[in-house]
Protein backbone atom coordinates (compact mmCIF):
# COMPACT_ATOMS: atom_id res chain seq x y z
CA UNK A 1 0.00 0.00 0.00
CA UNK A 2 1.29 3.45 -0.92
CA UNK A 3 0.86 6.13 1.75
CA UNK A 4 1.24 9.91 1.70
CA UNK A 5 1.67 11.98 4.85
CA UNK A 6 0.32 15.52 5.00
CA UNK A 7 1.40 17.38 8.14
CA UNK A 8 3.13 20.72 8.64
CA UNK A 9 5.39 19.39 11.41
CA UNK A 10 8.62 17.93 10.06
CA UNK A 11 9.23 16.34 13.47
CA UNK A 12 5.89 14.57 13.30
CA UNK A 13 6.52 13.40 9.74
CA UNK A 14 9.95 12.01 10.69
CA UNK A 15 8.55 10.28 13.78
CA UNK A 16 5.61 8.72 11.98
CA UNK A 17 7.88 7.60 9.15
CA UNK A 18 10.13 5.77 11.65
CA UNK A 19 7.13 4.03 13.18
CA UNK A 20 5.58 3.08 9.85
CA UNK A 21 8.82 1.85 8.27
CA UNK A 22 8.43 -1.39 10.22
CA UNK A 23 5.13 -2.25 8.53
CA UNK A 24 5.53 -4.68 5.67
CA UNK A 25 3.73 -3.79 2.45
CA UNK A 26 3.49 -0.11 3.43
CA UNK A 27 5.49 2.37 1.39
CA UNK A 28 5.54 6.07 2.19
CA UNK A 29 5.65 7.59 -1.27
CA UNK A 30 5.44 11.29 -0.43
CA UNK A 31 5.13 13.94 2.24
CA UNK A 32 3.65 17.42 2.18
CA UNK A 33 3.60 20.30 4.67
CA UNK A 34 0.93 22.53 3.12
CA UNK A 35 -2.29 22.41 1.12
CA UNK A 36 -0.48 23.46 -2.06
CA UNK A 37 2.21 20.78 -1.65
CA UNK A 38 -0.40 18.14 -0.77
CA UNK A 39 -2.59 18.88 -3.78
CA UNK A 40 0.35 18.66 -6.17
CA UNK A 41 1.76 15.54 -4.50
CA UNK A 42 -1.57 13.68 -4.44
CA UNK A 43 -2.27 14.49 -8.08
CA UNK A 44 1.17 13.19 -9.07
CA UNK A 45 1.62 10.19 -6.76
CA UNK A 46 -1.97 8.93 -6.39
CA UNK A 47 -1.26 7.05 -3.13
CA UNK A 48 -3.68 4.41 -1.85
CA UNK A 49 -3.97 6.13 1.53
CA UNK A 50 -3.38 9.53 3.12
CA UNK A 51 -2.54 10.42 6.70
CA UNK A 52 -3.93 13.96 6.87
CA UNK A 53 -3.50 16.77 9.38
CA UNK A 54 -6.17 19.48 9.65
CA UNK A 55 -4.28 22.67 10.47
CA UNK A 56 -1.87 23.57 7.65
CA UNK A 57 -0.12 26.91 7.06
CA UNK A 58 -2.09 27.76 3.91
CA UNK A 59 -5.47 26.28 4.79
CA UNK A 60 -6.66 22.99 6.19
CA UNK A 61 -6.75 19.33 5.32
CA UNK A 62 -10.32 19.60 4.09
CA UNK A 63 -9.11 22.00 1.40
CA UNK A 64 -6.91 19.16 0.16
CA UNK A 65 -9.84 16.75 0.13
CA UNK A 66 -12.06 19.25 -1.69
CA UNK A 67 -9.44 19.96 -4.36
CA UNK A 68 -8.19 16.44 -5.07
CA UNK A 69 -10.68 13.77 -4.09
CA UNK A 70 -13.27 12.80 -6.68
CA UNK A 71 -15.37 9.87 -7.81
CA UNK A 72 -12.33 8.62 -9.76
CA UNK A 73 -9.74 9.16 -7.04
CA UNK A 74 -10.56 8.78 -3.38
CA UNK A 75 -7.70 7.40 -1.28
CA UNK A 76 -8.38 5.85 2.10
CA UNK A 77 -7.94 8.69 4.55
CA UNK A 78 -7.09 9.01 8.21
CA UNK A 79 -7.32 12.45 9.77
CA UNK A 80 -4.90 12.73 12.69
CA UNK A 81 -5.11 16.11 14.37
CA UNK A 82 -4.44 18.10 17.52
CA UNK A 83 -7.82 19.79 16.92
CA UNK A 84 -10.47 17.05 17.27
CA UNK A 85 -13.35 19.50 17.59
CA UNK A 86 -16.96 18.66 16.91
CA UNK A 87 -16.95 21.10 13.97
CA UNK A 88 -13.96 19.39 12.36
CA UNK A 89 -15.48 15.96 12.99
CA UNK A 90 -18.61 17.13 11.19
CA UNK A 91 -16.57 18.40 8.24
CA UNK A 92 -14.89 14.99 8.03
CA UNK A 93 -18.26 13.23 8.20
CA UNK A 94 -19.61 15.43 5.39
CA UNK A 95 -16.66 14.36 3.25
CA UNK A 96 -17.20 10.69 4.13
CA UNK A 97 -13.93 10.45 6.05
CA UNK A 98 -14.62 7.75 8.62
CA UNK A 99 -11.27 7.80 10.39
CA UNK A 100 -10.80 10.96 12.44
CA UNK A 101 -8.45 10.77 15.42
CA UNK A 102 -6.87 12.94 18.10
CA UNK A 103 -3.07 12.90 17.83
CA UNK A 104 -2.62 12.90 21.59
CA UNK A 105 -5.09 10.19 22.60
CA UNK A 106 -5.83 8.08 19.50
CA UNK A 107 -2.46 7.98 17.75
CA UNK A 108 -2.03 4.21 18.21
CA UNK A 109 -5.49 3.55 16.76
CA UNK A 110 -4.52 5.38 13.57
CA UNK A 111 -1.30 3.36 13.29
CA UNK A 112 -3.20 0.11 13.80
CA UNK A 113 -5.62 0.99 11.01
CA UNK A 114 -2.73 1.78 8.65
CA UNK A 115 -1.13 -1.55 9.52
CA UNK A 116 -4.39 -3.40 8.91
CA UNK A 117 -4.85 -1.69 5.56
CA UNK A 118 -1.27 -2.50 4.54
CA UNK A 119 -1.60 -6.21 5.32
CA UNK A 120 -4.84 -6.45 3.43
CA UNK A 121 -7.46 -6.41 6.13
CA UNK A 122 -10.73 -4.86 4.97
CA UNK A 123 -10.63 -1.07 4.74
CA UNK A 124 -13.54 -0.11 6.93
Amino acid sequence: MKLAIVDDSILFRKSIRRLLDSIDDLEIVAEAASVAEAVKMLQEEKPDAVLLDIELPDGNGFDVVDQVFSAKYRPHTIVLTNYPTAAYRELARQRKIRHFYDKTTEFITALEILRDWAIGRPMI
